[in-house]
């Protein structure tokens, strides 16, 4: 069932860990397949986490259901430049709290 979630989310490196229900709506816990990411300051990579913040995403309603995501989001340390970094997700838009679509 969970590989059909995960094709029916169709998000980048997202995969359906958990899903709760409730009357009228749907939580998909969701797990980041990637390890790391790529520093924005610098050309470094790292999977170095510092802090993990999840947080309720609005997404698009889903059998007649509001459908919420519960999305891990991770802040990361990178040794090459020694800046803190939020990971950038591209289906979230930047300090909202919901998804692009």
């Amino acid at each position: 069932m969970e590989n059909y979630l995960n094709l029916m989310l169709g998000l980048p490196e997202v995969t359906v860990a958990k899903v709760l229900t409730r009357e009228n709506e749907v939580y998909l816990n969701i797990k980041l397949t990637n390890l790391g990411t790529n520093c924005p300051k610098c050309p470094g990579y790292t999977t170095e986490i510092n802090q993990n913040r999840p947080m309720i995403l609005r997404d698009l309603s889903c059998f007649d259901k509001v459908t919420y995501l519960l999305v891990p989001r991770r802040q990361f340390y990178c040794r090459c430049c020694q800046k803190y970094f939020t990971e950038n997700l591209s289906w979230i838009d930047w300090k909202r709290r919901h998804t692009v679509r």
